[in-house]
């Protein structure tokens, strides 16, 4: 199996980013997060699967303060979101 950070995704993490005042404290939340992944690949259905979304298998992901959503397909799991967990992103994506 093998993983796919979307658009989407990709642009959320850029904006979390920006958001950070100190470099450090944003490469080391960058890294917790792209490091996630690696995780998930070994282990899919760790995160709570989100039944809103059926039926397509996304789950969640907490990492720190910061909710990764990700789709679990037969060959690749897919990066959807990625946001703080402040935020109410409901079941959008």
């Amino acid at each position: 199996m093998k993983y796919e950070w979307t658009a989407k995704a990709v642009s959320d993490l850029q904006t979390l980013t920006a958001d950070f005042d100190h470099p450090s404290t944003a490469a080391r939340v960058m890294r917790r997060l792209t490091a996630a992944p690696d995780v998930l690949i070994q282990f899919p259905r760790m995160g709570t699967l989100l039944p809103v979304f059926s039926p397509r298998e996304v789950r969640r992901f907490i990492v720190d303060d910061y909710e990764i959503r990700y789709e679990v397909t037969a060959d690749a799991l897919f990066i959807t979101d990625v946001f703080h967990t402040r935020q109410d992103r409901g079941t959008f994506h």
